[in-house]
């Protein structure tokens, strides 16, 4: 009995493993709506789709450009922007995006559509906007027994008192 729960513990662990470590995607979720010139959606096949990041609704610069091959159904498709071609580390969301796209070599689709905020980045803007005065941060560690390890960049700044 014993042997058989400590075989379902280590597996659950081992399922679990990801989750605890988890981060958010790399890629963005679009779903577009194609038509033809006279408004009616393009007929159901697979296409080859071109997705294009701008950083302004009209003219300025293209930033990244993807090409994926997606099922049309009625019109409509889903990609994973960023799941063929990882987004560069250059290219940061710290500002305002437009996004196009073309279907087959067409001509793009307009008018351009802005990128806006998911659930991961309203939450990561917490921690981009914090300052490195911030009182939000590790006050205290408490620990019996074992090292402790502390990790950082350049910037990190670690000040020990107490008992050390």
């Amino acid at each position: 009995m014993k042997a058989l729960f400590a075989l379902s513990a280590l597996v659950l662990a081992i399922i679990l493993a990801p989750v605890a470590h988890a981060q958010a995607p790399g890629t963005i979720s679009f779903q577009g709506s194609a038509t033809s010139q006279r408004g009616e959606p393009i007929a159901d096949g697979t296409y080859d789709i071109e997705i294009a990041l701008h950083d302004a609704e009209r003219d300025g610069q293209t930033v990244y450009v993807e090409a994926q091959t997606a099922r049309v159904t009625r019109g409509v498709f889903s990609i994973e922007i960023g799941s063929r071609k990882p987004f560069p580390a250059s290219l940061r969301f710290d500002r305002q995006y437009w996004l196009d796209f073309s279907i087959d070599g067409g001509d793009r689709f307009e008018p351009r559509i802005a990128l806006t905020a998911v659930p991961y980045a309203l939450s990561a803007s917490q921690a981009v906007s914090l300052s490195p005065t911030s009182t939000n941060g590790v006050h205290s560690i408490n620990c019996t027994h074992g090292p402790i390890e502390i990790r950082g960049s350049g910037a990190t700044d670690v000040r020990m008192q107490g008992n050390v």
